[in-house]
């Protein structure tokens, strides 16, 4: 169902950029639109293709929470960390779900004040009627809004899944690192977690990579549209310069949420291997230590979040895109 609204979106977007109003930052403008919702798709199909893998991964993932709540040590850490994901994926929610809804609001106040004199809608599509109309351009704008919204939830759920899985693995990790602090080395426990969440970590990284990559790629491209647009309002000072830097920030922050969610995963591997090497494992029997060589091996190879080894999902990468 969400699949064929978002292809009835994007065809609109096509259509809007061969019987737009001749405006060459309309027609860029639903370029970038076109790009945004053809990401989109492309994200769905990844979801329904790869259904059976993410609901064992979401599997796995919960029998981790679940086996560490058990334990008196980690389970602070566990609580703290689901306390954090839903303020994040609240303040995200809010953040996306809003913004069309208060374009609309803005642009049809704006509307009454100036008599429909500079008639807008929040995204260039075509529309299959006359909107000179009052009452059809009302018609149209809510129709455009609500075509935005059905996009925003698809995106809005891969984030939210994203930022969950960031969260819950950077707590284990961390839970890990003060095993090394309080149990030792010596506890057989850390390195078959260690084992678990890595291979879980991977498992992800396979299932999302290729997507990940094209979305960061893509990111620099798809703000040039609406960038023109604001270009074009702040020299007019038009009333909708705040809807052009919202949706310029909906372009990136895709790439900025993958690479940091990325640069967290790595960072917290990275400190995994700080805390091994740190032990007293020169005081250890050599069976304990041959677990410790194989875990700091691991733990080594920081650039976990990847595209085929090449691509690594961290801060410098987005900063490269950028």
């Amino acid at each position: 169902m969400v699949d064929t609204k978002l292809a009835t979106i994007s065809c609109s977007v096509v259509l809007g950029i061969f019987f737009g109003n001749g405006s060459l930052e309309d027609a860029v403008g639903a370029l970038s639109s076109f790009a945004m919702y053809l990401m989109t798709i492309a994200k769905m199909f990844n979801f329904l293709f790869k259904e059976n893998e993410i609901s064992n991964l979401l599997k796995r993932l919960e029998n981790i929470r679940m086996e560490l709540l058990n334990d008196k040590e980690s389970r602070q850490y566990v609580i703290k960390a689901g306390n954090i994901g839903r303020k994040l994926v609240t303040i995200l929610s809010i953040y996306a779900l809003s913004g069309a809804i208060i374009g609309f609001t803005k642009q049809t106040v704006y509307d009454f004040m100036t008599d429909f004199k500079h008639k807008r809608l929040f995204l260039q599509v075509w529309i299959p009627w006359n909107t000179e109309k009052e009452s059809n351009y009302i018609i149209a704008n809510i129709l455009v809004t609500l075509m935005a919204e059905s996009a925003v939830f698809a995106n809005l759920t891969f984030a939210i899944l994203h930022f969950t899985f960031t969260i819950q693995m950077s707590t284990y990790l961390k839970i890990l690192q003060s095993y090394f602090e309080t149990k030792g080395p010596a506890d057989e426990s850390i390195y078959r977690q260690h084992k678990v969440i890595i291979k879980l970590i991977q498992d992800y990284n396979e299932v999302f990579c290729g997507q990940m990559f094209l979305e960061t790629l893509v990111a620099p491209v798809m703000p040039c549209g609406f960038g023109l647009i604001l270009i074009r309002d702040l020299r007019k000072n038009e009333f909708n310069q705040l809807d052009a830097i919202q949706k310029l920030s909906s372009c990136f922050l895709p790439a900025i949420i993958i690479c940091s969610c990325g640069q967290e995963i790595i960072t917290q591997v990275e400190r995994l291997h700080e805390a091994s090497y740190m032990s007293n494992w020169y005081e250890e029997k050599p069976k304990i230590r041959k677990n410790l060589l194989m875990l700091m091996t691991a733990t080594t190879k920081s650039n976990i979040m990847n595209y085929r080894l090449f691509f690594i999902f961290d801060h410098q990468r987005l900063a490269n895109v950028i």
